[in-house]
């Protein structure tokens, strides 16, 4: 049902917003009072669980709450259609003005409505009282209020736990109460904190680290509130730090907790003073929540330690580097599913319901992702009213989303961006008015009054007829159809345009997979709809009758790839914030301008006298990713300057050109200067030939600190790379298609002393004129490099590094060099894989008498025609399970002393002038895997039948 706290923060927010008539606001007023109580006395059946009459009458308020939050949906809808006819049609607004026949009979419909909703309540809130105070006597009063609850922001269960004298220093909403499962965890890193503390005067740092959800910050705030914590502690700070903290806010955060002071207007280094100054005659515990680098606790760390009475600081981190610097670390472990369940009954009623809803509608192992589940919590209704003024809608969902991450409801499936709902979960929770429908059972009899319906089937002319029940749920607020896993489901227009005439009331609308190709005129009755989904359909085009649509705020069309223009009307629906428009390349009309609460727009398609970047400027509030294609159309008119600089919400961008450009190469670079964005961006694409240099807001990088992961491709003309080893944070970087670039050294490292400090991954592909790679004088780049990746660039010949301390895999294809000397130049490394394939000009790994490293754990070599010789410290890498070698002509024998002894695989395909196998091959007794085949010189002793043993997979075909 609708959360009775939020509804009645909705009811009151309505009535001071709307222009309503002082008889209805007063009505509304009463049933503000009345939900007032209700939801404290709720609070009563979670936390007392009081007898079964309340909670019956807790279940009979759900129809209550619906019918409400449809008649206030009424009346936000008819302001804002009068509000859309007001700008349309100002002349005909003045007549209706004078003469407002329609609007008194639609008020005295609301006020008789409120009537009874208010007398409704009146009656449930007599009957609380009267089961409440039989069941509690001392209780018939108001409720008392709980000590250290800080807003009402929070629903049941959940505290916003802050400074009492500075409420901006809010920690991150956790569950803190009834938490099961972690008693052990709690009790260990209790005893790490508090124990011999009155005989210590030196600082403990104690570290929490595990995986990303699995209750780290939790446990962390367990500990934190603990009573006999608080006791021992009384100078504490929470802060939270993430990947992206600011330095200045966090010493200011910490000082203004432990000294009940403002820190405004403080330098650093001062703030840092007065931290220790704070700290040096109190006990203090300091907790550190998700710290990704060791940086910010080494900083606090000298000037806390100088405190004469015992400190500690509690450090959450998924980074095993940050937790080894700690005294101590606490490696949590996931919860079993018997501790799930009861997290599930003890976690808040508005978690439950969102959560129960997600698990209703959505099928088992569906995937979603977490922007889709909030926009349709926000279409709901769910998070109306439920935030403070500082955080929208969307920054709420988000929170909720990440909570319920954390408790393991929902998990990751097969990327980082899609999530599952955990299947223990799904037989455990259950949703008033919500039911999931499938094959299985489509004689189904649904009830008049389900709100919240998803279908799964392959016919949906089919299922319309058959479940009769449907055309008349006309309370039915939600509708997905689904499709079967790698089918579309067949939709005519038809009928679904018999089924919408019937459902008045949708808010969201799902027809994702469905064949239709048009929509019904039909669709613009559905006033109140916030939520409609077209992705991966046939649809052409949206029809006129749309324009009915006032409330709509989310619209996919995603892999529509039949789209072809929207119309222009599009620009009428004033409360769009998302349209999802990927995979589609559709035409945008210029009328889009008129959103201005235009939030989302995933691709923008330039085009020749029409949407241009001069519309793109317009679009102020844009978020999130955002594509820019057809860039090569693009022209100066109306643009003096950037037109992203200032959308500071866009964290993903890819720019695109193809195709002839307009006005020269001149004109591509200007235009590439005009797309400077926002500082806070954090991935960049640039596809396309940009003209022949790089923009010079690339090379700024004061600016883009926030960049993580870059990707350049298709940049025919450029010559020379932009300095991008001066982005601290760049951890991805994806170089390809530049055929003119020659040599890559020290333009491309930039004027700092530890370019590309935090660079994971790194790909060179189809770089047809690239010769040489230097090194960055007696620095050392790349010192956290894991993978590197070469392909296509033959005449690659010289690589001068000294190492690549950190490489974990290594991966060249086509390449021009001899030996990969100057790459494995580090005699230690974790856990290596080496493979390397076609590369014609690769005689050995590394030069005569330089040994390979020691840590290699994989090694394939396959179609290097030229390669002669194997390293002789082979045998020596213990830790090297694999070896495969392919299609490498001259290759004759192994090194004299063999091949790893803990080979767990070894692999040799045609290798037609390998005359014997390594010596010790016959004494590998962790051998699991021998294949053989095509090596016709190939000497074996009996036959190879000494190589056949029991466990042991053997495959020779010489």
């Amino acid at each position: 049902m609708a959360d009775v706290y939020y509804l009645k923060n909705r009811v009151l927010y309505e009535v001071g917003r709307l222009d309503l008539p002082e008889k209805l606001k007063l009505e509304y007023i009463l049933i503000g009072q009345h939900l007032s109580f209700i939801s404290d006395r709720l609070e009563l059946v979670e936390e007392r669980q009081v007898n079964l009459e309340l909670m019956k009458l807790q279940s009979e308020l759900s129809g209550v709450c619906e019918e409400l939050n449809g008649i206030l949906d009424k009346m936000n809808a008819r302001c804002m259609i009068q509000e859309y006819k007001r700008v349309k049609h100002p002349k005909r607004q003045v007549m209706l003005e004078i003469f407002p026949i329609d609007k008194v009979i639609f008020n005295n419909g609301m006020i008789r409505d409120a009537k009874e909703i208010e007398s409704t309540l009146q009656h449930k809130v007599r009957a609380q009282i009267r089961v409440t105070s039989s069941e509690h006597p001392e209780n018939s009063s108001n409720l008392v209020p709980c000590n250290n609850v800080v807003g009402r922001d929070r629903d049941k269960g959940i505290l916003r736990v802050t400074n009492s004298e500075h409420p901006e220093n809010s920690s991150t909403l956790v569950p803190c109460n009834n938490v099961v499962g972690r008693d052990r965890d709690k009790g260990i890193l209790r005893d790490k904190l508090c124990i011999n503390i009155e005989n210590e005067v030196d600082v403990r740092v104690i570290s929490i680290v595990g995986k990303e959800g699995i209750g780290k910050t939790l446990l962390a705030r367990l500990v934190y509130d603990d009573e006999a914590v608080k006791y021992l502690f009384p100078a504490r700070a929470w802060v939270d730090i993430s990947r992206d903290y600011d330095v200045m806010a966090t010493l200011k955060n910490i000082y203004e907790q432990v000294s009940k002071k403002p820190g405004v207007h403080l330098s650093w280094d001062v703030l840092l003073g007065l931290i220790h100054e704070e700290l040096a005659n109190k006990r203090f515990l300091i907790v550190l929540d998700d710290v990704w680098d060791h940086w910010i606790v080494e900083m606090l760390i000298p000037e806390s330690s100088r405190c004469r009475n015992g400190g500690r600081v509690v450090v959450t981190t998924r980074i095993p580097n940050v937790a080894k610097m700690c005294n101590y670390v606490h490696h949590l472990s996931s919860l079993n599913p018997e501790d799930g369940n009861l997290r599930y009954d003890n976690t808040n009623s508005h978690l439950q319901t969102i959560f129960a809803y997600c698990a209703a509608i959505f099928q088992r192992d569906s995937a979603f992702t977490k922007d889709e589940v909030v926009r349709l919590w926000i279409s709901e209704g769910f998070l109306d009213y439920s935030v403070t003024r500082r955080q929208s809608k969307n920054e709420w969902g988000l929170r909720c989303f990440d909570d319920l991450v954390l408790n393991n409801y929902f998990r990751k499936k097969n990327s980082e961006s899609t999530f599952e709902i955990n299947r223990y979960f799904l037989e455990r929770v259950k949703f008033i008015g919500a039911y999931h429908v499938d094959k299985q059972i489509i004689e189904h009899h649904l009830p008049e009054d389900i709100r919240y319906l998803s279908l799964c089937f392959d016919d949906y002319d089919e299922v319309f007829r058959k479940i009769e029940s449907l055309k008349v749920a006309k309370m039915l607020r939600t509708l997905l159809l689904m499709h079967p896993y790698g089918k579309s489901a067949k939709l005519s227009k038809s009928a679904l345009d018999d089924l919408l005439r019937k459902l008045g009331d949708l808010r969201v609308l799902s027809l994702k997979g469905c064949s239709i190709t048009e929509l019904p005129n039909s669709i613009g009755k559905l006033t109140f709809l916030r939520y409609l989904d077209l992705s991966a359909t046939g649809i052409h085009t949206l029809p006129d009758s749309i324009v009915g649509l006032i409330l709509l705020e989310t619209l996919s069309i995603r892999q529509c790839r039949k789209t072809i223009r929207l119309p222009t009307i599009l620009g009428e629906l004033t409360n769009l914030r998302h349209l999802e428009n990927s995979a589609t390349s559709c035409i945008l009309p210029t009328s889009l301008v008129k959103l201005k609460r235009l939030e989302t727009l995933s691709e923008v398609v330039i085009v020749k006298g029409g949407f241009g970047l001069k519309e793109l400027k317009s679009l102020k509030h844009l978020g999130g990713s955002l594509t820019i294609s057809d860039l090569h159309n693009a022209t100066l008119e109306g643009v003096a300057s950037p037109c992203l600089e200032y959308k500071d919400e866009i964290h993903s961008l890819i720019l695109h050109w193809g195709g002839k450009t307009m006005g020269g190469w001149t004109q591509q670079e200007d235009i590439a200067e005009l797309l400077k964005p926002h500082g806070n961006l954090k991935k960049l694409e640039v596809i396309g030939n940009i003209g022949s240099k790089f923009p010079s807001w690339v090379r700024d990088y004061t600016v883009y600190q926030n960049l993580t992961s870059i990707t350049i491709n298709e940049c025919w003309n450029c010559t020379t790379l932009p300095p991008l080893g001066q982005l601290s944070n760049l951890e991805h970087l994806d170089i390809r298609y530049l055929p003119e670039v020659q040599c890559i050294g020290d333009e491309f490292y930039g004027r700092v002393e530890n370019p590309f400090s935090k660079l994971k991954t790194l790909t060179f592909d189809c770089m047809g004129k690239w010769k040489e790679w230097t090194g960055y004088g007696d620095h050392a780049p790349f010192s956290r490099l894991e993978k590197l990746k070469i392909f296509h660039c033959e005449i690659l010949e010289k690589v001068s590094f000294i190492s690549l301390p950190s490489l974990e895999d290594l991966d060249l294809r086509e390449c021009g060099l001899g030996s990969l000397d100057s790459l494995l130049g580090f005699r230690f490394l974790p856990n290596l894989s080496i493979k390397v394939e076609y590369c014609s000009a690769l005689k050995s790994l590394v030069p005569e008498n330089q040994p390979l490293p020691y840590n290699i754990e994989e090694i394939k070599l396959l179609s290097c025609p030229n390669l002669v010789s194997l390293p002789d410290n082979l045998c020596d890498l213990v830790n090297c399970k694999r070896l495969e070698i392919r299609l490498c002509g001259k290759l004759v024998r192994f090194p004299k002393t063999g091949v790893p002894s803990n080979l767990e695989s070894l692999e040799i395909h045609h290798c037609f002038s390998l005359e014997s196998l390594p010596n010790n091959i016959y004494n590998i007794s962790r051998l699991q895997k021998l294949i053989i085949i095509g090596c016709q010189r190939l000497n074996l002793k009996d036959g190879g039948d000494s190589l056949k043993k029991e466990n042991r997979d053997v495959l020779i075909q010489t």
